[in-house]
């Protein structure tokens, strides 16, 4: 944004990139005029057993890139987008993320800023706009009810919709974005 020489923007962050928005709208809130978060991760949130499970089984069957595949498509995070027309478009992403993935190095660990966004939500000022398939996991579910915390936020439940929502409903993000961002 210095770069760029922008003062303030809206940001827009799916999943992990959610998290990532969040995290910044935080800590630079002079710098966010609006934020809209898709389906977001939460730093300081504690994944459900299942979650990390699941995440286990992905990491145990590496370096088998095809088997890392088969079993993170068969969850319901991609249970709409492997029937659309994106199937093909999701498995290159995931590819190519399980292919980076496997170059980091053994000690590799994300840090994320403290304190966590978790623990700080009601302090969170810019006009949130919060999206998230119906059909996603329990845990982003958990997620979003972290949220209401938010004091000036408003939630968009997508129907048949799963984690993937830019891949597999950009149309209604985009018609709810551009009403968000003309407001």
């Amino acid at each position: 944004m210095n770069y760029l020489e922008l003062h303030q923007a809206t940001i827009i962050g799916h999943s992990m990139g959610g998290q990532i928005a969040t995290d910044f709208a935080l800590n630079f809130p002079e710098r966010v005029s609006k934020l809209v978060l898709i389906a977001p991760s939460l730093t300081g949130f504690t994944y459900s057993k299942e979650f990390g499970q699941y995440h286990d089984r992905i990491l145990e069957s590496a370096p088998n890139i095809d088997k890392m595949l088969e079993l993170a498509l068969h969850s319901p995070t991609y249970q709409v987008v492997i029937d659309s027309p994106h199937k093909n478009l999701t498995v290159q992403m995931l590819r190519h993320h399980f292919e980076r993935m496997l170059k980091w190095p053994a000690d590799f660990c994300m840090k994320w800023p403290q304190p966590p966004a978790i623990g700080r939500l009601e302090a969170l000022n810019a006009e949130t706009l919060f999206f998230i398939g119906k059909k996603d996991l329990a845990d982003n579910f958990r997620v979003a009810d972290c949220f209401r915390k938010v004091p000036n936020i408003g939630f968009i439940e997508i129907k048949d919709a799963d984690h993937m929502l830019p891949l597999t409903h950009s149309e209604v993000l985009y018609e709810e974005f551009t009403a968000f961002m003309e407001d």
